[in-house]
C-alpha cells in the first residue's frame, strides 16, 4: 500500500508517505478543533439556526480552515511541495465543479 501511494503521489521515501498521511490527519483534526471557537464567536449552533443554514455555515468555516491548516502542517512536516501541488489540484477541481454547476443551472433555467 505504501508503494502504491509513493507512486500515485510521486513521493520518494516511506517517510514522505507517512508524513503526508500525518499532515492529512492533523489538518482534519485541528480544523475541527478550530471550528468550535469560531462557531461560538459568531453564535452559530444547531439550536439557533435552521439546519440548512447551519450546514452552509459549517462548510463556509470548515473548508478554508482545513485548507489553511493543510498548508501549515505540510510546511511543518516539510511536505510543502506535495501539499502545494495537491491544493492547486483541489482548487482547479472546485472551480471546474462550480463552473459546471453554474452552466447547468443556466441551461436548465433557459431551456425550461
Amino acid at each position: 500500500m505504501i508503494e502504491k501511494l509513493k507512486q500515485r503521489w510521486h513521493l520518494h521515501t516511506t517517510w514522505d508517505v507517512i508524513a503526508v498521511l500525518i499532515v492529512f490527519s492533523l489538518a482534519g483534526s485541528t480544523s475541527l478543533y478550530v471550528k468550535k471557537p469560531i462557531f461560538d464567536l459568531f453564535d452559530i449552533s444547531k439550536e439557533t439556526m435552521p439546519t440548512l443554514n447551519y450546514v452552509l455555515s459549517y462548510i463556509i468555516v470548515f473548508m478554508p480552515a482545513y485548507q489553511m491548516l493543510f498548508l501549515f502542517w505540510g510546511f511543518v512536516f516539510r511536505q510543502w511541495k506535495f501539499v502545494w501541488y495537491f491544493e492547486k489540484k483541489i482548487f482547479k477541481r472546485m472551480l471546474y465543479l462550480e463552473i459546471a454547476a453554474v452552466s447547468t443551472y443556466i441551461v436548465v433555467y433557459y431551456v425550461s
